[in-house]
């Protein structure tokens, strides 16, 4: 997870206006390691269950909910402007 926060002061962005609306793209060079996973089925059965409970860091922040379902934050999918607005509190005030 902090490997994952420490990436994002390489993002790149920039905001592209057309005609009354705007797009705002981002170029995370962190995010190619988890993207590029080898997803072939020999893989996938040799690799250990990355969301299964016993083997979740102890600092994954997770959220309980209703039926079983957990909800975990995952920090390379926010972009910084996020994380330095703190709006990821709501996740510490279960």
């Amino acid at each position: 997870m902090y490997k994952g926060y420490g990436s994002l002061a390489t993002v790149i962005t920039h905001e592209f206006k057309y005609d009354g609306f705007s797009l705002k793209v981002q170029f995370n060079p962190g995010r190619m390691t988890s993207t590029s996973a080898k997803v072939d089925p020999k893989s996938i059965k040799e690799r250990k269950c990355f969301l299964c409970e016993a083997s979740l860091p102890a600092a994954q922040e997770r959220l309980e909910y209703k039926n079983g379902y957990r909800i975990l934050v995952n920090l390379s999918q926010f972009s910084l402007n996020i994380l330095q607005s703190q709006k990821l509190n709501i996740f510490r005030s279960r």
